[in-house]
């Protein structure tokens, strides 16, 4: 008996994915839960131009409560990634227990970790396989956790163009992973968990950023660039020169864009006629260097101790002041920034060159 065709008039077609141009991976662990909760909590809604893919240490054998427990934390979907699974946008992706995931043209791929001793799920396997198959389109944040997973990945991350942020390690319930990718000095970055989301809004707003690299950005502006650092230094006198060129330029663009200039040069011009846009650009370029005096009792401590040695006129080893446990260009900005601002207040006439 010959069978019917069965017409395909009057079926709904399935709509199509809709793939995110932007994919956003978080490493954490110890400590970890808070951090996600208060990233969460504090991503601007309204965004559909990316998706998230959380990697949490787990037990291989724990039964993870992470999608209930951050369904309550946003308005986007929060589900558990599966295997093969394409990426939608919008949507929060939490890797299950003793899983490796990766992803590759936006399709999710679960395997058995191949190593048996170290971190699972593990944060380094996931930003490399990002850093390959989406180069210009990721962004790894690495938050409170102990060891050093990630700190490869955000390095791999950074190399291939990608955006790169950390937890600032004084809010991390866990500094251990936080100071590792730091040290790596590829963080873009370093922000509390609550402040990541309106720099990733720009980068979404703002999609040309992420494929400026600092490399060719720098190139192509050298000369307006040399001047704008020419004119910082003598408004703050403050050396410049030896500053991170992947931080300065995303200050410097998100300048650009606030400001709605279109060019370098276009902005040296601006700044050149307007003496508070020296200060705005100042402000931005060090943002986040002074969150370290949250420990206000000590430092209230130290500032007395230091402002009485240098009323007899003793010089001070600032070598001496801070401890060693930072990344070096932060702990020697940290160390300059607490001696002129809190101690002598910018009034005494001292200089300090750092």
């Amino acid at each position: 008996m010959k069978k019917k065709a069965v017409s395909g008039k009057g079926r709904k077609k399935a709509e199509p994915v809709q793939k995110p141009p932007f994919i956003i991976a978080i490493g954490a662990s110890a400590g970890g839960l808070e951090a996600l909760q208060e990233f969460l909590k504090h991503f601007p809604t309204g965004l559909t131009d990316f998706a998230i893919i959380v990697v949490q240490h787990l037990s291989p054998t724990y039964r993870s409560m992470l999608v209930q427990l951050l369904t309550r934390e946003t308005s986007y979907t929060v589900k558990e990634a599966v295997h093969n699974m394409q990426l939608e946008s919008g949507t929060v992706y939490i890797t299950p227990p003793d899983k490796d995931i990766t992803v590759g043209h936006h399709k999710i791929t679960l395997s058995k970790p191949h190593l048996i001793t170290g971190p699972k799920p593990s944060v380094d396997t996931l930003f490399i396989s990002l850093s390959e198959n989406h180069p210009h389109q990721c962004v790894g944040i690495i938050l409170s956790g102990t060891g050093s997973d990630g700190a490869e990945g955000i390095k791999a991350i950074k190399d291939k163009g990608g955006i790169t942020m950390v937890q600032e390690p004084q809010t991390a319930k866990y500094n251990g992973m936080p100071l590792a990718a730091i040290e790596t000095g590829a963080a873009d970055l370093v922000l509390s968990p609550d402040k990541m989301g309106e720099e990733i809004k720009e980068i979404i707003d703002n999609p040309e950023s992420i494929r400026n690299q600092p490399p060719v950005f720098v190139n192509e502006n050298a000369q307006s660039i040399a001047n704008i650092f020419k004119i910082l230094s003598e408004a703050s006198g403050t050396d410049f020169s030896n500053y991170k060129p992947s931080t300065f330029c995303r200050r410097l663009e998100k300048r650009l864009v606030k400001l709605k200039i279109k060019s370098v040069e276009d902005y040296l011009k601006y700044i050149e006629r307007t003496p508070e846009e020296v200060t705005e650009l100042f402000n931005s370029i060090l943002i986040g260097v002074t969150s370290f005096f949250r420990d206000k009792e000590a430092f209230q401590a130290l500032e007395g101790i230091l402002k009485k040695i240098i009323a007899t006129g003793a010089t001070v080893d600032l070598q001496k002041t801070f401890n060693a446990n930072l990344d070096p260009g932060l702990r020697y900005r940290r160390r300059g920034l607490f001696y002129r601002y809190s101690v002598i207040g910018g009034t005494s006439g001292q200089d300090l060159q750092l």
